[in-house]
C-alpha cells in the first residue's frame, strides 16, 4: 500500500475483540476488490500485529450494495 507504518503516529486506542490496541488514522486514495471499487478512504493501522486485516464501514459505506450469502461477503458496486 506503501504505508511507512514506522513513520505514523499510533495514538488512537481502539478496542478490539482481542483488548485494546494503539492505532494510526489514514486516508487511501481508493481501494479496489475485484470490479468493486471506493475511493478517499478513512482507514487506520494497528500498531499490534494482527492475523488478518479488516474490511470496515468506511469502505462498505462507500459501495452500492453489500450482503452476506451462505457466509460470504458479496460487493455490489
Amino acid at each position: 500500500l506503501g504505508v511507512m507504518v514506522n513513520e505514523l503516529a499510533y495514538t488512537h486506542p481502539t478496542n478490539t475483540s482481542n483488548g485494546l490496541v494503539w492505532s494510526a488514522p489514514i486516508r487511501l486514495q481508493k481501494i479496489k476488490i475485484g470490479v468493486v471499487s471506493a475511493s478517499n478512504i478513512s482507514a487506520s493501522v494497528s500498531k499490534d500485529n494482527l492475523e488478518y486485516s479488516l474490511l470496515g464501514m468506511s469502505f462498505l459505506k462507500k459501495i452500492k450494495q453489500f450482503e452476506i450469502h451462505k457466509g460470504v461477503l458479496v460487493l455490489k458496486n
